[in-house]
């Protein structure tokens, strides 16, 4: 493993470049250090923000099953390739609603065109036709703003194969003009987000985004808010810009995700952060996500936030929050300070399934977790994996092995083969006390068989840590970590984004 390291250390160093001197490089101070002025943001009265935003956009009422009338059962995953069989749609039967975390489909070509003609493929499937209309059946929902009904299952934001470019973002440095960002944007909206039942009106056509958050109402026991985040539309260049982008190039387009893993592992070993590209949400879904989270936090609810790209995870050679540490150390701080109950964060991309139990604030101590508590969850790779040969297997397994700081819990498992994630939400018990149970499963898409599962008592105020050590920070994926200290502070508290007022 560690000569692997070393190879693509070279191999990055001999191929990899920057632009316009942005990356700062900095082992003794903190390297992606800004003023506060960089970061002040508008505050939570901003006209950005409509009348309704600490409403959920979708409110869904579960129709009464006799099997299960006090839980809820939400499916999930995400690398669903259209072009490979979609076997995954037939074990949906114990499903209430499914989360596609992103990879929904993998565009045919880098151009509009070829994003769009993957969505057709998709939803002309019968398989998933099928399933989508067996899950019509399981869930009354509403949409608020427009208060019209909508007849929805499948719930999705969208990763950089809906986009159509490898490891692509709306933020790219070749502008808007080139990328399209508005038609990809239309084009996934039209086939993946709901319509008005009584007029077939698209409902928040007009956001700048593919974010948005449902309310799971079970019976008269508790709720579940699922919060859909954006990471693609408004996400700007890593450090080292990605040569994954250049996957579509004929022969040499095949090696570019490795380079580009590469890249990511060079910049995180190095310390390097780009101070003007560091953003994944954008201010207007910031100030949303914001009002999602701390305006809603009532007991009897379980919040989960639906990302794309992972969150937690300490692997730097996977797309992840943690090659840009102000925004992981700002969602975090927004956790820690709103502590929204019974938290649950769920992930894709990296085409393995994966647990990670994280560190919990508990009455101000700081507590690994040491009685099953899951934090993220990831599912990803329904059609295909990193270890679709025995060879990549080994080599993926190998990799993922090597980096485990982030499970942190004996029962946290990675999962290399084709599959698709299940949670039971548990709402049974009630009252102020009521703690959240629940049960993971990580089913096969080939053949519906159980691979992995685990039972676990989400936490009661979710308040996650933003990764405090006592003896320094771990942030992220980065290797050289700073010390704790308030010379190494993002910014000022007084003019934190995460500690503005919510009205």
């Amino acid at each position: 493993m560690l000569l692997l390291r070393k190879g693509l250390l070279l191999l990055v160093l001999s191929v990899s470049w920057h632009r316009d001197g942005a990356v700062v490089l900095s082992s003794s101070t903190f390297p992606w250090r800004i003023s506060s002025s960089h970061i002040s943001m508008v505050s939570s009265s901003s006209s950005h923000v409509s009348s309704t935003v600490d409403q959920a956009d979708f409110v869904c009422r579960k129709l009464r099953r006799e099997d299960s009338p006090s839980s809820l059962v939400l499916g999930f995953g995400s690398c669903n390739n259209q072009k490979r069989r979609q076997t995954a749609w037939h074990y949906l039967k114990d499903v209430d609603a499914f989360l596609f975390n992103g990879d929904v489909v993998y565009s045919n070509s880098q151009d509009v065109q070829g994003q769009a003609e993957a969505f057709e493929e998709l939803t002309k499937n019968p398989f998933f036709q099928r399933a989508h209309e067996e899950l019509l059946t399981k869930m009354d929902c509403r949409a608020v703003s427009e208060g019209c009904s909508v007849h929805h299952g499948i719930w999705s934001t969208w990763d950089d194969h809906d986009l159509g470019i490898n490891d692509g973002g709306g933020g790219e440095s070749f502008g808007s003009n080139n990328l399209q960002i508005d038609a990809r944007l239309a084009n996934f909206k039209k086939y993946m987000h709901p319509r008005c039942f009584d007029s077939a009106s698209r409902v928040l056509e007009d956001r700048n985004g593919t974010h948005h958050s449902i309310d799971f109402h079970v019976a008269h026991n508790g709720a579940a808010r699922v919060i859909l985040m954006d990471t693609r539309t408004h996400r700007k260049l890593h450090a080292i810009p990605s040569f994954g982008t250049l996957s579509h190039i004929p022969i040499l387009g095949k090696i570019m995700p490795i380079i580009g893993a590469g890249s990511r592992l060079l910049a995180a070993h190095l310390g390097w952060m780009n101070l003007e590209r560091n953003t994944l949400l954008g201010l207007d879904q910031w100030i949303w996500l914001k009002h999602q989270l701390c305006n809603n936090n009532t007991k009897h609810y379980t919040h989960i936030l639906v990302s794309s790209i992972q969150v937690l995870t300490t692997n730097p050679l996977v797309e992840s929050w943690g090659h840009f540490p102000i925004e992981l150390d700002q969602l975090l701080d927004i956790l820690a300070t709103c502590k929204p109950s019974h938290v649950l964060i769920i992930s894709g991309d990296v085409h393995f399934s994966e647990f990670i139990s994280y560190m919990f604030l508990v009455h101000n101590n700081l507590l690994k977790t040491k009685d099953g508590h899951v934090t993220e969850v990831t599912s990803s790779g329904m059609t295909h994996t990193c270890g679709n040969n025995i060879v990549m297997r080994k080599i993926c397994s190998s990799i993922i092995k090597f980096y485990s700081k982030h499970r942190n819990n004996v029962e946290d498992a990675f999962i290399v083969e084709k599959s698709f994630g299940q949670v039971v939400l548990d709402f049974s018990a009630s009252g102020s006390s009521r703690q959240q149970v629940s049960q993971f499963s990580i089913i096969s898409s080939q053949d519906g068989r159980v691979i992995y599962t685990r039972n676990s008592t989400l936490p009661k105020d979710g308040s996650v840590l933003r990764a405090q050590l006592a003896d320094g920070c771990t942030w992220g994926v980065l290797s050289t970590q700073p010390n704790c200290t308030a010379e190494v502070l993002l910014w000022d508290k007084a003019e934190s984004f995460a500690s503005t007022e919510v009205n």
